[in-house]
Parts: C-alpha cells; sequence; structure tokens
C-alpha cells in the first residue's frame, strides 16, 4: 500500500523521466553491447585478413633475398613491414630452403618462436601457406622465378590486442563523459528525448551494418551527440578511423609490392580525375635527362613538382604527348612521347 502511495504520489513527469532514463541506460547498453560485438568482430576480421594479404606480400618481395641469402635485404623488408604494421604485428621469422633460420624480427608484444617455425616449416614442406586456427599466425612459402621454385618460407605472427584494448580505452572515457552529460542535461531533454529517441539508434545501428561491411568511408552519424548512443558512434568512429588507417597500410603495401617504384620504366600514376599521384625514380631520371627538350614543349616544367597536377598538361600539348585509348576508360594505361623521352 505504500509503494502504490508513493507511486501515485510521485508526479507523472518524473515517472515518465524515470522510465525515459531507465529505457536510455536499457538501449545504450544494447547499443553498446552490439557495438562492442561488431567492432570486435569487424577488428577481428581485418587483422586476419591484413596477416593473409600482408606476409603473402614480403614473402614476395624477399623471394630473391632469400634465394641468394641476401639476410641484409630481407631485413630491410621486414624492418619496414615493423614499421608500417606497428601495433598489429608481434614477430616474423624467414626460413631458407634447408630449414635453417635466415633471420627473424620482433615486432609489438611476445610470439612463441617455436610455434612460428613449425608453421614456417610447414609453409616450406607443403609447398602451400599455412595459417593457424585462430587466423593470426600465417605462414608463406617464399616462391622465386617465373617457375615459382620454392627457395625458403616467411612466417609472422599478428594481434588484434592493441587495437581492441584501444578502442576499449577510448569507449570507456567517451561512456563516462556522455553518462555525466545524461544526467545533467536528463530533465530539460526528457521530451526531446522522447520524440526523438529513435532515429538516431536506428542511424547508428544501420552504420554498424555497414561498417561490418566492409564501408569505411561514410561518415558515422550521432557522434555529436552527447548521450550513450553518442558515445556508441563515437566508438564505432573511433573503429572507423582505425580501420582506415589499416587499409591505408595495406594500400601502401600493395603499391610497394606492385613493382611500381622499382620499375625501370619511366611511369607517373593519376587518380580518376587524372590529377598526378605518384611518379617513380625512372620518370625522374627521364625527365631530367631530357629537361631542356621537354621545356621547349612545355616552358617552366618542373619534373620534381608535378604532384596533384593535371595529367592533361602532357595530353593538350601537341606533338608533345600521344595518348592511346580513351581518357574516360579505366583502368587506362598510355604512352608519352615527349621528344626521344618516352613516358608510360
Amino acid at each position: 500500500m505504500a509503494l502504490s502511495r508513493l507511486a501515485f504520489s510521485v508526479p507523472l513527469f518524473v515517472r515518465v523521466l524515470m522510465i525515459m532514463a531507465l529505457l536510455s541506460v536499457s538501449l545504450a547498453a544494447l547499443i553498446s553491447f552490439t557495438s562492442n560485438q561488431v567492432a570486435r568482430h569487424v577488428t577481428e576480421e581485418g587483422v586476419r585478413d591484413l596477416a593473409t594479404e600482408v606476409t603473402e606480400l614480403v614473402a614476395q618481395n624477399i623471394a630473391g633475398a632469400t634465394r641468394f641469402k641476401k639476410v641484409e635485404e630481407i631485413n630491410t623488408q621486414l624492418d619496414r613491414l615493423t614499421e608500417l604494421a606497428r601495433q598489429n604485428f608481434v614477430a616474423g621469422s624467414v626460413y631458407d630452403l634447408e630449414g635453417r633460420i635466415l633471420t627473424s624480427v620482433q615486432g609489438t608484444g611476445a610470439a612463441d618462436m617455436e610455434l612460428l617455425a613449425s608453421e614456417a616449416l610447414a609453409a616450406l614442406r607443403t609447398g602451400a601457406p599455412v595459417v593457424a586456427e585462430d587466423g593470426y599466425l600465417v605462414a608463406f612459402p617464399v616462391k622465386f622465378g617465373p617457375e615459382e621454385q620454392i627457395v625458403g618460407s616467411f612466417a609472422a605472427y599478428w594481434t588484434p590486442v592493441p587495437l581492441l584494448a584501444m578502442l576499449a580505452e577510448e569507449r570507456g572515457k567517451q561512456f563516462l563523459y556522455a553518462g555525466l552529460a545524461l544526467v545533467g542535461l536528463l530533465f530539460a531533454a526528457a521530451i526531446f528525448l522522447l520524440l526523438t529517441f529513435k532515429k538516431p539508434i536506428k542511424c547508428v545501428i544501420d552504420r554498424i551494418e555497414l561498417l561490418a561491411g566492409g564501408d569505411l568511408d561514410a561518415p558515422v552519424p550521432c557522434v555529436r551527440n552527447g548521450s550513450e548512443i553518442g558515445a556508441a558512434a563515437r566508438a564505432v568512429d573511433t573503429l572507423r578511423t582505425t580501420l582506415q588507417k589499416s587499409a591505408a597500410l595495406r594500400a601502401e603495401a600493395d603499391l610497394v609490392s606492385a613493382g611500381f617504384m622499382a620499375s625501370s620504366a619511366a611511369m607517373i600514376m593519376t587518380d580518376k580525375r587524372l590529377r598526378i599521384t605518384h611518379f617513380n625514380p625512372a620518370y625522374a631520371e627521364l625527365a631530367a635527362e631530357h629537361l631542356e627538350n621537354i621545356r621547349t614543349h612545355l616552358p617552366g616544367f618542373d619534373p620534381e613538382n608535378i604532384l596533384g597536377s593535371s595529367a592533361d598538361v602532357f595530353r593538350h600539348n601537341e606533338g608533345v604527348a600521344d595518348p592511346t585509348g580513351d581518357w574516360a576508360t579505366y583502368p587506362h594505361e598510355s604512352i608519352l612521347q615527349m621528344g626521344s623521352a618516352v613516358m608510360s
């Protein structure tokens, strides 16, 4: 009876606020749990994919050095891997054809080197990639030449733990700040929250599903929301930024491994708007060698200062460039003729 009288004595507005507070906490907990599970899954899968792709790329890049046992060149590649991968890369080892270790490198954390050696030798013995059950220990045979002769193996151990810890720490701070803000603004925002609660939740959940599907570019909605939903959105946004950095590392590794920079042919690379984004050392040498000839067609041409410029600077000068194909068709490759200088 006392509880009944107390319930009727509490103003309706306060009871609405109490229900809203309870619902807010419940919904925020649900979103937090969902985003945490999705974030963990996406992070772990991202690191597994990164482990497989980058380990294979490194195995390809060290083929020649492994064949001729040039340890210094191998160490240069492994040091670059450690620098690019940073927190995700734990350790790696390279073995020759006889199963003897050529070199190894230690990244973040500790690794079971015996298990690493076992996986590397298994890849060497079978001639096929070997992936541990958790997906973080990956070994590839090192193949050399057009006949893909097996000359050794490379094994690497990866981990998502630093990323997950960083995300958890960030979420903890954001939930604390959002919780304090919710307590202070609960009364003033009661009606507003009642009318607008559903839409932010749906936006965040939709964005989480897009993130799980691999969309890293679309912005995360509600990151400026001061409620628990905003805290969850900021946590998802932190994850999105982290995965974008991981994707950038993979893209850089792909670019390096493609042989663009090491090619003896002079090449420039553009984006879809024909803005120059990269050029290789062979281009720099060719442009410097024929600079006087080029400047007869392009006065003031600076071969070292073309990044961000349009490739049309070559195409629109009659007799200077001879593009083949349609510039609006992708992928596209073109030969640029500048006097006796030729660039692709």
